[in-house]
């Protein structure tokens, strides 16, 4: 049904035809180099259009020609505002960009459902771009994102990684890839593996409960990651780039290859990866069954059918095998785990207006499938006569459908206000092969009974400017009906023994559950405030009503792996959190600097509740509370040196049982210097510090302080014929420190990170 509606809604779209609008055009120059500058985000402030330069550095916008407020944006460079008389007929018009020693509240985000500046944005957010992933030695999102303030990883090994913000993880984190949410849930920490590293174009992170605007799960925060894309250009062109990779602690190698073919109208993208690598060493040895496998492919298609529509269709398909787990409490110390298989398959269709009223700046349908595969074999030898198989396998199928318009009611008024509707079906079974001298035992059974989760809900966000613009104000609201049902789930389903099947077994009542339907019904609202102090100088203030319906897993599992055992809750009831955040911000030509102080409270918090012994069953916590800050800055404190840093502290207690809540990481932060060398190179070395963690959930083990050091080393572009090159290289834990996560799973006999790791990156663009 929701297929069908889309296709008539877009045919519909397609046939209305709005006149064509003259075009006003740019072109962005490095005042350096005097070269294009690709991908600069240029608004026209007084109607809140934006659009990108493309590789030659040209901008249009689709409006007559006339006099008009423009400001620029790109990392890296200092962000100006102009006004231009554009005149009919005229080549485009020149200009220059100046570059800049530090950030300076230039990026623009999408998060918030339209595009603005950061600095714009009243809300604690953080960003990564693609130089700050070529620039490190990261294997998926949360390693590149752990250096954030806020933001701390939870490992399961090296490939399987997850993230925790300002306290909460997994579950409580909205995850998206282009706008379309994942939604998968294991005790496995994988979600943000499956995201080919090398095609992100950019990361956004918002901290802090804002359910507003995303609906359900979203109390910790949201993490945006938008790859790479096309762009129309004026005549017909074709570009591409090769990166290639490899990394000494684990003998990692990856190659990537992107080709774009663009003209006025249209633009096609293809991109594919592909990565190895071998068990990971670390200073107390190596860690063994942590090697991976993985390739990717990804296809974008843009078509402009009028000036003022867009069609946009997206593929992405990430598979690997042969993966490693060597850390997850599920399992004993002496499993040998794998992913045979993780998949993610993901489609979407998406069909944009621009202007199709005076106060209707953007409408867009979009209709997105999403399909994630997961194959474990996990092998246990108790003894030399007993070898035990589990093999479980899952299928996280999510489809989603989204109607959004974005009104710029006045100069100084807009709002985003829409629909969206998604559904996720989990279907799994689990197989456990005991081989002893008695014989052959195979029990199946279902992990999670085979579910449905669908959620619908409306929303709208509103921003204005007040106080002759030195007050913006950004308040929204949402309301959401959440359906989840399960089939039955009478474990075992069965048991072999001998080659004897019986399909009725006795049934354990703590792991089975009967067919039930539960719809819980929420709403959520935010307010932000954002003044101007004096000039480069605002405050922030942030205060959220947000929300999470349990998803099926915590719900119905029956985790039992030869580890611990973990339990679901159908009687679980919704997390209801209230958030508010305090800030200061300064953008200052030689300095910036962000912090912000947070509290939480938090009614019926989901956690695993230590039982007794290796049980944990899924639990409300009555009253939770979450506090501490998050800043950082940047300091370009001589000549071209620039000192950057920043320091993070979360407090997480359960209120109505006086103890710590679990999964929260110690006091942290990153110091760190860097500078151009010669002008051709940039240099920066940085330490990150953790304190010791004593503030204990239930059956948790304390961690140590410690310190690790960093050198990164990158080229400026060089020029030779039609190629760009730049190369990347640098090491990460240059003493080789031995030192553990506190949120880290790792498990046996090496529980330390990884040791001292040599990188290389080549990047040759055309």
């Amino acid at each position: 049904m929701p297929m069908k509606l889309f296709y008539t809604l877009l045919v519909l779209f397609i046939l209305i035809n709005n006149a064509i609008l003259p075009q006003i055009s740019g072109k962005i120059l490095d005042d350096n180099t005097n070269l294009p500058v690709p991908d600069v985000t240029v608004t026209l402030t007084g109607l809140q259009i934006a659009t990108t330069s493309d590789s030659a550095g040209l901008f249009s916008f689709n409006v007559p020609p006339s006099s008009y407020s423009l400001s620029f944006y790109h990392i890296g460079y200092k962000s100006f505002n102009t006004r231009t008389d554009f005149i009919k007929d005229t080549p485009p018009y020149l200009f220059i960009i100046h570059s800049s020693m530090i950030t300076y509240g230039e990026v623009t985000v999408t998060s918030t459902r339209f595009e603005q500046p950061i600095r714009d944005v009243p809300l604690p957010m953080e960003i990564v771009n693609k130089d700050d992933i070529l620039n490190s030695t990261s294997v998926s999102v949360p390693d590149v994102l752990q250096n954030q303030p806020g933001v701390a990883i939870a490992r399961d090994g090296i490939w399987g990684t997850d993230i925790s913000i300002r306290g909460l993880g997994r579950q409580n984190i909205v995850t998206l890839v282009d706008g379309n949410r994942i939604e998968t849930a294991s005790n496995h920490a994988a979600t943000l593996d499956l995201v080919d590293m090398y095609d992100v174009d950019k990361i956004e992170i918002i901290k802090g409960g804002i359910s507003s605007l995303y609906g359900t799960g979203a109390e910790g925060g949201i993490v945006n990651i938008t790859t790479k894309t096309g762009t129309y250009t004026d005549r017909l062109s074709l570009s591409g780039s090769l990166t290639t990779g490899y990394n000494s602690v684990n003998q990692a190698g990856a190659g990537y290859l992107n080709l774009i073919s663009s003209s006025s109208n249209w633009y096609a993208k293809i991109s594919g990866t592909l990565r190895s690598a071998l068990n990971t060493k670390t200073p107390d040895g190596t860690l063994l069954n942590s090697q991976y496998n993985d390739d990717n492919l990804s296809a974008d298609l843009g078509v402009k059918p009028a000036d003022n529509q867009e069609l946009l269709l997206k593929y992405q398909r990430f598979h690997g095998e042969d993966i490693g787990i060597p850390g997850a409490k599920a399992f004993p110390t002496i499993a040998q785990a794998k992913y045979l298989l993780a998949e993610r398959d993901m489609y979407s269709a998406e069909y944009k207006f621009k202007d199709l009223l005076p106060s209707l700046s953007n409408l867009s349908l979009k209709y997105y499938y999403q399909d994630i595969k997961r194959d474990v074999q996990l092998i246990v030898q108790p003894s030399a006569s007993v070898t035990q198989t589990v093999t479980p396998s899952a299928d996280h199928s999510t489809w989603g459908t989204q109607l959004l318009s974005n009104w710029t009611l006045s100069s100084l008024n807009q709002l985003s206000a829409g629909i969206d509707v998604w559904q996720r079906t989990f279907t799994g079974f689990r197989e456990t092969q005991v081989n002893s001298p008695a014989g052959i035992s195979i029990t199946g059974d279902f992990p999670v009974p085979n579910s449905k989760y669908l959620s619908s809900g409306a929303f709208a966000q509103d921003e204005s400017s007040l106080l002759d613009n030195k007050l913006k104000v950004n308040f929204g609201g949402r309301y959401d009906i959440i359906k989840v049902t399960n089939d039955d789930a009478l474990n075992p389903s069965y048991i072999i023994t001998n080659g004897i099947i019986n399909n009725n077994p006795p049934h354990n009542s703590i792991s089975s559950f009967y067919a039930s339907s539960a719809q819980d019904k929420s709403w959520s609202g935010n307010l932000g405030l954002l003044y101007t102090l004096v000039n480069d100088v605002d405050v922030t203030f942030n205060i959220a009503h947000a929300f999470r319906s349990p998803v099926q897993e915590e719900r119905f599992q029956y985790i039992n792996l030869g580890g611990n055992i973990y339990l679901g809750n159908p009687n679980l009831k919704p997390e209801q959190g209230n958030f508010l955040d305090l800030g200061v911000r300064f953008w200052k030509p030689n300095y910036t600097f962000k912090g912000n102080v947070f509290l939480n409270n938090i009614m019926d918090l989901v956690i695993d509740q230590h039982d007794t012994g290796i049980v944990y069953r899924k639990a409300n916590v009555g009253k939770a509370r979450l506090y501490g800050y998050d800043f950082g800055f940047e300091y370009n404190f001589w000549t071209t040196l620039v000192t950057y840093g920043n320091l993070s502290y979360v407090r997480g207690e359960d209120l109505l049982n006086n103890i710590n809540l679990p999964q929260i990481t110690p006091l942290n932060g990153r110091l760190g210097i860097r500078l151009p060398v010669y002008n051709y190179l940039n240099a920066d070395i940085s330490s990150t510090l953790f304190a010791k963690q004593d503030n204990l959930g239930p059956a948790e083990i304390a961690t140590p302080s410690y310190a690790v050091f960093d050198f990164y080393l990158n080229t400026n572009l060089i020029s030779w014929n039609f190629f760009r090159l730049r190369l990347f290289g640098g090491v990460e834990n240059i003493f080789n420190k031995s030192y553990r996560e506190f949120l880290s799973t790792n498990r046996g006999i090496v529980k330390s990170e990884p040791g001292r790791d040599f990188f290389l990156k080549l990047q040759v663009n055309w």
